[in-house]
């Protein structure tokens, strides 16, 4: 009986540990609802089964979950909800958000952006691979405008941008 039990929670972790295609995809974007709920109750939340089962969240939803949107699903408490965050972006291979980051900086991590896209379904979404998007990426940045534009009718004094002031006549 141990040994059947150890056994299952190997098949369980091995099962539900992070793991990745050749392209980075993880393999959680396959994962049911069941699967989800599954996973919850592995992480030691079954109280939360069915929060996640009842709202359908499967591989591709769980890409978009996330500490705020886990009260949406019914999950309240502060620690389980971090917790809970944790590991979507651990299985989901997501960066950590870096609320200091600013909106001016080019696109995070490629990765993120393919995964929150592919969240979405449909034909269109199903059909598009990881390769394609990166290339979408990459004419997007080709044609993006220069990082730092300086507009004639702007001064740069003591490091700051400032409209210049002509002289009235």
């Amino acid at each position: 009986m141990a040994a059947e039990n150890e056994n299952n929670e190997r098949d369980l972790e091995n099962r539900f540990s992070p793991s990745f295609d050749h392209e980075g995809i993880p393999a959680c974007l396959e994962w049911s609802p069941e699967d989800v709920a599954e996973w919850i109750e592995y992480l030691g939340f079954p109280q939360y089964k069915r929060c996640f089962s009842d709202n359908l969240i499967n591989g591709r939803k769980l890409i978009t979950i996330h500490a705020s949107s886990l009260p949406r699903v019914g999950i309240t408490d502060f620690e389980h909800i971090k917790f809970i965050a944790e590991k979507v972006r651990e299985v989901t291979g997501l960066e950590d958000p870096d609320w200091t980051r600013s909106i001016t900086l080019q696109h995070r991590e490629r990765l993120g952006l393919f995964l929150e896209k592919r969240a979405l379904t449909g034909c269109e979404r199903d059909a598009e691979t990881c390769e394609e998007f990166h290339r979408f990426l990459d004419n997007m940045e080709a044609h993006a405008p220069a990082k730092r534009v300086v507009y004639p009718d702007m001064q740069i004094a003591d490091g700051k941008k400032r409209p210049s002031i002509a002289a009235k006549s």
